[in-house]
């Protein structure tokens, strides 16, 4: 059976590309004839341009310039990995010839990521397979990214999902909303990240483990990261490594500004102690069996969502902190052959959703 997958796998991201290599990989292993489509939304690739401004003011103009060659070499280190990685297909694809896709595949895979959520990708249905008039539709863990759909954008989600065999979503207010909307059943599914073990992923990292100890810092929007991370370096003597630093980041600090999504990897495998207010930074710590802590920024509600589902779900919740006084709870050992068991049960769940795809 061929499967086509559908997602963000173009996007500057860690956890975008790595969730469509797990995916991929997944089905892969399950005997699929796997190819991920090349299709690019302009609305989303247009922030990954060296020449994109939000505004045109001398602020904004100026910190084009400033970015450029950052946006320039992360663009390459992406493109590589798609390319070393990836199977991606022949045609490349956009609104205009996405329909060109329709009769390639026996089944169009959707997810993961905030594939449905049409605020993030301008109203774009194509993410809700309207050019699928024959290929078989089906998501895997799908997200609206928000709890409730807009009464203007209802008859857009009904009038497409219906046409959806089998729905896999990410979160449990997915699975209301597909019901609510579309009158289906959808089966709540882990991130595809999820679904390769350990051994698997240190295949990509390119390297063996180190045996220098340090503190790894995978900050998006955490005000309070670098602290934390200061002040368990000044308990255990352990430098700090920082992936995707930004202009705030301490200048003891070693900064890996240009990691590939492999080095990502690696980086966090490595680790004796890992600082993340990030999804797939809890979720890499969890799959290396790192020690860790995950601290949220009470602004970032939908990630905050995704992140304590996860902690409950593998009996982790005293990983998750919000204040400093609390880091050092990060030295304590995890038991991890219980969270193996745990996530064993969801991966064998959602293994089974992949497997019935050919039925």
């Amino acid at each position: 059976m061929r499967v086509g997958i559908l997602t963000f796998h173009d996007a500057l991201n860690y956890g975008a590309v790595l969730q469509c290599y797990a995916l991929q990989n997944t089905l892969m292993n399950l005997g699929y004839e796997v190819e991920v489509i090349d299709y690019k939304n302009d609305f989303i690739n247009k922030f990954y341009s060296p020449f994109y401004i939000e505004k045109f003011n001398l602020k904004k103009i100026a910190y084009m310039f400033y970015a450029f060659n950052s946006k320039v070499k992360r663009n390459k280190i992406f493109k590589n990995f798609r390319t070393q990685y990836l199977k991606l297909s022949k045609t490349k694809y956009n609104k205009d010839n996405i329909e060109d896709a329709d009769n390639i595949y026996d089944v169009i895979i959707v997810g993961s990521d905030q594939v449905w959520n049409l605020e993030q990708t301008d109203g774009d249905l194509n993410y809700l397979l309207k050019f699928a008039k024959t290929t078989i539709c089906c998501s895997y863990a799908a997200s609206f990214g928000i709890s409730c759909i807009a009464d203007e954008l209802k008859d857009s989600y009904i009038e497409n999902l219906s046409k959806f065999r089998d729905i896999s979503v990410r979160e449990k207010s997915g699975k209301q909303i597909v019901k609510e909307l579309a009158n289906k059943e959808a089966s709540v599914n882990v991130d595809p990240t999820l679904l390769l073990p350990k051994e698997e992923w240190k295949r990509i990292t390119n390297e063996d483990a180190s045996s220098e100890k340090y503190i790894c810092v995978y900050k998006i929007n955490l005000s309070q990261g670098y602290k934390y991370a200061k002040q368990l370096s000044k308990e255990t003597g352990l430098k700090v490594i920082v992936l995707k630093p930004d202009r705030s980041c301490p200048n003891e600090f070693e900064k890996m500004k240009y990691a590939s999504p492999t080095d990502f990897l690696k980086t966090i495998a490595n680790a004796e102690y890992v600082i993340t207010d990030s999804f797939h930074g809890c979720v890499f710590s969890i799959i290396f069996e790192k020690k860790f802590i995950a601290c949220l920024d009470s602004r970032a509600n939908n990630k905050n969502t995704r992140i304590t589902e996860l902690l409950d779900s593998t009996g982790l919740q005293n990983r998750l902190i919000n204040d400093e006084l609390k880091v050092l709870e990060i030295q304590k050992e995890i038991n991890y052959l219980s969270v193996k068991e745990k996530l064993m049960v969801e991966r064998e769940k959602s293994i089974k959703y992949l497997e019935a795809i050919r039925n």
